[in-house]
């Protein structure tokens, strides 16, 4: 593809935000018609209870709502034993009760009462507002459906006008549209997030009408509570929506990428764009083979906007001669390191921490050294049960974690790295000088326990040592930047193999060994 038509291309896609705004307007307003339609008959059903009231006592429903507002449920509750009470011993001696055996003012009280405490009509009210629940529940499905189905059909329209896909890519991507769409996004499907969600509107609604009736609210300060929820709900779905169609658009444009042999894509921001976006989207362009939506691709928030756009071969090239350069981790950089390097949870974090350098975890404690000895000695089999906890959860934070650049760490070392590559190397510096072993090529060391490093040389507390060791952290590698900022401690993933690259004595007779993470 050439420049000019890469030009092009952008653009397209920044004319496609713009309809796709105007989808998610259109979305929004039939979101709002479908909650407000389904309100007003909830609304309906709360003045029909009242209705009912006020036609068997003959007054009007405003006087019906009066009552209601005035009406102190506890001293009634009383009330009413006591009548209940009365009601009774009149049976017992053989008396048929009537509304005749009660003064007019017990009667009253008892149909004031009865408004707010009489089984049967509360719990048709409460039936009748869960089946329009239920509606609205299945209406808002039918919705979001709708649009992400609209959606992929349009963003596969796209990607072939824009790629030139043949019948058959076509074919290809749109066979995945059911794949696509009901895919889990955040460990949930866009299905599930609107079952659950109307599930707890539902109960919410049911007990506000339920207890509002009890405490003696009118019906038109209930239709407020409601309003106030169902606006809440309207805007709950209409961020699903939007995000969820983000999604699969997304998805559509990376398997149409793939499908035409992209290897590589930049991120395009929104005219609206966030810092946070336009700062992913700076540190681009990113492989497509490492492509995660929230991290490295759109959508990045709810309502993200973003589109994606792939790198001809041309661009592919700069761009790899330009990652082959590693650099160090500078302040600047460290908001992006901290998002896409240090994800760790509060469990985690209490494992492998040290809160007091007692010989537990392996942050900020020298128990790292003994369960580094014992791995690089021994063996993970060899860790007593505390520290294969400590381990294992190492090596699930570092898993989740990598980093978004291409880095340069860096650690100290004594003589014992030397007999190291000596011995995974079949003994190399017993024919010759080891420094020029060294630089021969061909060498490489795997580091059984963790490799603990620092962003920033000037704070590894171990510059005593002879062995100044500078590594190559390619973009991608898993790491974990640890909060140990008076040591700028990273944390590389046990078992890694090196590549050594030179080595060479410095003007300070310091050895200087520089590695490379092996690209496997």
């Amino acid at each position: 593809m050439t420049t000019r038509k890469s030009k092009y291309w952008r653009d397209r896609i920044k004319k496609e935000m713009d309809a796709k705004e105007a989808d998610d307007i259109s979305l929004e307003q039939s979101m709002k018609q479908l909650h407000d339609y389904h309100f007003r008959n909830i609304e309906k059903e709360i003045e029909s209870f009242y209705q009912r009231y006020a036609d068997k006592e003959k007054i009007d429903l405003s006087e019906a709502r009066k009552r209601a507002s005035e009406l102190d449920i506890s001293a009634y509750q009383k009330k009413a034993k006591e009548l209940v009470a009365k009601a009774e011993k009149l049976r017992k001696e053989g008396r048929t009760v009537t509304r005749d055996d009660f003064t007019h003012q017990e009667n009253a009280d008892m149909s004031i009462y009865n408004l707010a405490m009489k089984t049967n009509a509360l719990e048709l009210l409460r039936l009748n507002i869960d089946l329009e629940m239920q509606e609205l529940a299945n209406g808002e499905h039918k919705l979001t459906k709708k649009f992400l189905d609209e959606g992929y059909r349009k963003e596969t329209e796209f990607q072939a006008g824009l790629l030139g896909l043949s019948v058959a890519s076509q074919a290809s991507v749109k066979s995945l549209a059911d794949a696509v769409i009901n895919a889990n996004f955040k460990g949930a499907k866009w299905s599930d997030n609107i079952w659950d969600r109307q599930d707890k509107l539902r109960s919410i609604i049911s007990q506000s009408v339920q207890s509002a009736i009890l405490r003696g609210k009118n019906g038109l300060t209930i239709a407020r509570d409601i309003r106030r929820e169902f606006d809440v709900s309207a805007s709950y779905a209409k961020r699903l929506a939007i995000t969820e169609h983000a999604r699969v658009q997304m998805e559509v444009g990376r398997l149409s990428m793939a499908e035409n042999g992209f290897a590589m894509f930049d991120i395009l921001p929104e005219p609206k764009a966030c810092d946070v976006c336009k700062d992913i989207a700076k540190h681009g362009p990113y492989h497509l083979d490492k492509w995660i939506i929230g991290e490295n691709s759109p959508p990045f928030h709810p309502y993200c906007r973003c589109a994606v756009v792939g790198l001809d071969k041309k661009q592919e090239e700069k761009v790899n001669d330009k990652s082959e350069k590693f650099e160090n981790i500078t302040p600047n950089l460290m908001p992006l390191f901290s998002k896409f390097a240090s994800k760790i949870t509060d469990l985690q974090r209490k494992i492998v921490y040290s809160a007091d350098l007692a010989d537990t975890g392996y942050i900020r404690t020298p128990h790292a050294f003994d369960i580094n000895n014992t791995l690089r000695n021994k063996g993970y089999n060899y860790l007593n049960v505390d520290d294969k906890l400590i381990t294992d959860t190492l090596d699930s934070v570092i898993s989740i974690n990598s980093t978004p650049k291409n880095i340069k760490v860096y650690r100290f070392d004594d003589f014992e790295l030397l007999g190291s590559i000596n011995e995974q190397n079949n003994n190399i510096f017993d024919s010759g000088n080891f420094m020029d072993k060294l630089n021969q090529g061909g060498l490489s060391y795997t580091n059984d326990g963790y490799t603990s490093a620092s962003y920033d040389v000037k704070k590894n507390v171990m510059g005593y040592r002879p062995i100044k060791t500078e590594i190559k952290v390619p973009k991608g590698s898993h790491v974990y930047l640890t909060d140990n900022e008076e040591e700028s401690e990273i944390i590389l993933p046990r078992g890694t193999k090196y590549d050594i690259i030179n080595a060479k004595i410095n003007e300070y007779e310091e050895i200087e060994i520089t590695m490379e993470i092996r690209k496997e």
